[in-house]
């Protein structure tokens, strides 16, 4: 991307593995938020960032052989792999690709805007995209939110918060928003879209489950970075993956925020 390097490169050997957790994570709160926005048969709808693609298929299946859905990624290999008649996949970069104009009944996009310059603008970008009366879901996670269980021994505590500020200070430092999430609301009203809606989820995740268990691939792949920033030592890192996989390890989940509203329709 333009002066931009997305740090959770779907290229990486892991990364379908690291999709696969993320989906079997966050899956049932999208799908639950779509069904609270009601997608219709024949709808047109655009996946932004796709994936690894459980959501357009899910969509697919939704709008039925007279709607469309158009599914977008930098890396498109996992989207290719559907078969659903009705998906249209684009290598596509929303920095710097143009996209429809008043062409969709609904735009999705999740985990994305956080690790992008300026989502606020890319929001606004989305609400053209959408027909007049489309709806646009918006899905970030407001990172700095998660705290360990206070019931936790006090040494995998420490070692717990350690590892995670250093993800979080890596990702910063790469220009990724870890308050995104708290700030979606505002942004979903200030680009004009109305009956703006906001939800946010939190768990209690325990070391081995899917939720945990992507966290642990998404240090597995930005370790040789945070090596060598001096956020963890090999010693920290080794046992931070460990504890990962631990139901010793219990962590207050960052909020995951829903935010959904339409464009007018006149």
């Amino acid at each position: 991307m333009t002066e931009y390097k997305y740090i959770a490169d779907n290229a990486w050997k892991a990364a379908r593995e690291r999709l696969t957790l993320l989906e079997m994570a966050a899956d049932p709160g999208t799908i639950r938020t779509l069904g609270l926005i009601g997608v219709q048969a024949g709808w047109h709808c655009l996946e932004v960032a796709g994936g690894g693609g459980s959501i357009a298929a899910w969509l697919c299946d939704q709008v039925g052989p007279g709607g469309h859905v158009m599914a977008t990624d930098l890396d498109p290999r996992f989207l290719e792999a559907i078969t659903a008649p009705n998906l249209e996949v684009h290598r596509h970069n929303i920095l710097t690709d143009p996209l429809p104009d008043a062409a969709f009944d609904l735009v999705h996009v999740r985990a994305l805007l956080a690790f992008l310059p300026h989502p606020d603008q890319v929001i606004r970008t989305l609400v053209a995209a959408l027909k007049p009366g489309g709806w646009l879901l918006v899905e970030e996670p407001d990172q700095d939110s998660a705290i360990p269980d206070p019931s936790m021994e006090p040494g995998a505590t420490a070692l717990s918060q350690k590892g995670w500020e250093a993800l979080l200070s890596f990702a910063r430092s790469r220009g990724y928003d870890t308050r995104l999430g708290r700030r979606l609301y505002h942004d979903a009203c200030s680009a004009g879209l109305v009956d703006v809606q906001a939800e946010g989820h939190v768990s209690m995740q325990i070391g081995g489950t899917p939720a945990v268990r992507f966290w642990r691939v998404t240090l597995e792949q930005q370790q040789d970075h945070l090596l060598a920033a001096g956020l963890l030592t090999q010693a920290e890192l080794a046992d931070y993956r460990t504890l990962l996989e631990s139901p010793e390890y219990r962590w207050l989940s960052p909020v995951a925020m829903s935010v959904w509203g339409r464009r007018p329709s006149v």
